[in-house]
């Protein structure tokens, strides 16, 4: 299989955007997807063959369906409602990619954070 431009696997770690993770540990995180644009999709399509998807994020509600459908996770339109979900749920996610254009990350992951 053809790796992703972000997604390298080095022999017992795989790295997803900025995050290392342990391959052992794989089976059992959560990781969501915030943003199912050209990039977001590729990244759950990567995320979903590893069995770690948890649930996608995206505002444009005509997705959801298809989504919901082709890998059967949960759907957000907002990502403070699946981050706050998520925070109060007693299963904390264990990663969340952020896949939108580069200028909403601040709001996205530094705001939210201070958040938790």
């Amino acid at each position: 299989m053809r790796l992703p431009t972000f997604a390298i696997i080095f022999k017992q770690f795989i790295r997803v955007g900025g995050a290392l993770v342990y391959h052992s540990m794989m089976n059992n995180i959560r990781v969501a997807v915030i943003g199912a644009g050209k990039q977001g999709i590729k990244i759950i399509e990567y995320l979903h063959k590893l069995k770690v998807l948890e649930a996608v994020c995206d505002s444009n509600i005509n997705l959801k369906e298809k989504i919901v459908k082709d890998y059967g996770v949960k759907y957000y339109c907002s990502h403070k409602d699946l981050l706050s979900e998520y925070r109060t749920d007693g299963q904390a996610l264990d990663l969340c990619v952020i896949a939108t254009p580069a200028s909403t990350h601040y709001n996205i992951a530094i705001v939210n954070a201070l958040n938790i």
